[in-house]
């Protein structure tokens, strides 16, 4: 099994911008291309590959990741801190992104999601300023802690029907986010779910689903009453 191991072919090559990696190439291990000063876009071949965690993560300048149809796996942060990077089509295989997969990446607007995702991590988009919507594909059962929080543009999530399980913050601070929709398979809506969500009009919550308390869609410490539906 033939693997890129941490800044194996890095040395001498800090000007390299633009990155194919080749088909026999079967993983990239932790941390392989992090911290790299001028990698601006990454081209995988046509075959499966493993990312391991970090392995891009402080690329500030990557744009652009074009992903082999099916990934198996890719670590956690492995894009983190990628402030340049603007658009992801997330490879179809992977059942759950990992924590922080895409934490901090500033300038991405746009996100593909694929069928067969189940599960989006804890901290997988926090501070994704420039996200304005995403679509989540009707598989996914689980988003993790603050998997969004903070994302101020994000305007539109429709969560799908089948979705089991919302973490805490998981929305937190989105402040540009004015309609959700809770389907009936969520049970339970845990603390500050939607906290700071300043612009929330209309929240649709099913009967029989259970709000933990204190603050899960209020800005302050208040009770039931203040998650008032219309």
């Amino acid at each position: 099994m033939l693997k890129i191991k941490q800044n194996t072919l890095l040395g001498g090559t800090q000007d390299v911008k633009f990155l194919r990696v080749p088909d026999f190439i079967e993983e990239v291990k932790t941390e392989a291309f992090s911290n790299h000063p001028e990698l601006q876009e990454v081209v995988f071949g046509v075959k499966d590959v493993v990312i391991g965690e970090g392995a891009f993560s402080y690329c500030f300048t990557l744009r652009n990741v074009i992903f082999p149809e099916w990934v198996f796996e890719i670590g956690k942060r492995a894009f983190a801190f990628c402030c340049s990077l603007t658009e992801v089509k997330v490879p179809k295989g992977i059942r759950a992104l990992a924590e922080g997969m895409f934490y901090c990446c500033t300038s991405l607007k746009k996100v593909v999601l694929p069928e067969g995702l189940e599960e989006v991590g804890s901290c997988a988009f926090i501070e994704n300023y420039a996200l304005t919507k995403i679509k989540f594909p009707k598989s996914l059962k689980t988003i993790g802690e603050t998997a969004f929080s903070t994302c101020t543009l994000l305007e539109e999530a429709d969560l799908p029907d089948g979705l089991v399980t919302l973490g805490p913050g998981a929305f937190k601070g989105c402040s540009s986010l004015v309609e959700i929709k809770i389907p009936s398979s969520v049970t339970s809506i845990p603390i500050g779910a939607f906290t700071n969500c300043s612009k929330l009009g209309h929240s649709f919550v099913p009967a029989g689903t259970f709000m933990f308390l204190p603050s899960s869609f209020c800005s302050l410490l208040l009770f039931l009453p203040c998650c008032a539906l219309p």
